[in-house]
């Protein structure tokens, strides 16, 4: 039974694979998800002011300020990340391409609240894509070494093949939401999973009769 529950997840997996790579999940390109590309921003930060659209690769500056976070506090990936409060609350954009109409998409990133802002600090960062909009709050841990990173998604549909991927600060004052690690995945119709669960599920089976028949 080991055997053939393992022969089975094989199975799953390359069936996946196989409707990932024959493009019925479509793909999209986010540029520079975790901020690691860009001006160096030291080991502190530098902060950004709109219009920005150089210091931080395929990202904008868009509205009020941001501090571009180096050595500060611990990214959540890799080594930068971003206060989306510089001097006042701020606004980062994104132009992604890659879309299909129609398509449906999950958007993760992950959110903490400015350790500067103390523990228990409660921080609020909306995030716009296609017609979707949700408002995402994180709690502060007030440490450097553990601002509190913690997995967000908004799921939402392509209604073209390029869309406007914002993060706008809801809160005031110096210290605000922190952002890191964006990325955007295509969710799969539930019509084509279960064909290829089903696919996988009839081939796992066939090998599992052969299996049985050499015995």
């Amino acid at each position: 039974m080991k055997t053939t529950i393992t022969t089975f997840r094989g199975t799953v997996i390359v069936a996946f694979a196989l409707f990932t790579s024959a493009g019925i999940l479509s793909a999209q390109n986010l540029v520079n998800g975790s901020f690691e590309l860009g001006t160096d921003p030291g080991s502190d930060f530098s902060s950004l002011f709109a219009v920005d659209s150089t210091t931080i690769t395929g990202w904008t500056v868009s509205g009020g300020t941001v501090d571009y976070i180096g050595g500060r506090w611990a990214a959540q990936d890799g080594s930068r990340s971003i206060d989306m409060n510089g001097n006042s609350a701020g606004t980062l954009t994104q132009n992604v391409s890659g879309f299909t109409s129609g398509q449906g998409y999950r958007l993760f990133f992950y959110l903490a609240a400015s350790p500067d802002a103390g523990a228990g600090a409660s921080r609020t960062l909306q995030v716009n894509v296609a017609t979707a909009s949700q408002d995402f709050t994180a709690l502060g841990t007030g440490l450097y070494s553990n601002p509190g990173w913690g997995q967000q998604h908004l799921d939402f549909t392509a209604n073209s093949s390029t869309l406007a991927l914002s993060f706008v600060s809801l809160a005031s004052g110096d210290w605000g939401p922190l952002l890191d690690n964006v990325s955007i995945a295509p969710v799969p119709e539930p019509g084509i999973l279960s064909l290829g669960i089903m696919t996988a599920g009839l081939a796992g089976f066939a090998r599992w009769k052969r299996v049985q028949a050499v015995k």
